[in-house]
């Protein structure tokens, strides 16, 4: 685990020094934007350093399309 925690560290902290003097510069919808893609990563780094039993990215997208590709392949055997 401890491991896992110094590698998302160093990564975080990569990103923190490249975007953190352009944070100051952005505008809102830019600062919306970095933090809609911050967000995904923060749960896929706690995914990664605890691994507790929440779904993953597989899981997420079975749910989010598993019942509409469904849907489409059984319309079009039909």
């Amino acid at each position: 685990m401890l491991e896992h925690l110094l590698c998302i560290i160093v990564l975080f902290a990569g990103l923190g020094l490249t975007t953190g003097r352009e944070l100051k510069d952005m505008n809102k919808k830019e600062l919306l934007v970095t933090f809609c893609i911050l967000l995904p990563s923060l749960y896929f780094a706690v995914l990664f350093i605890w691994q507790p039993d929440w779904p993953g990215l597989s899981e997420l997208l079975q749910k989010l399309y598993g019942g509409p590709s469904k849907l489409i392949v059984d319309y079009l055997k039909g």
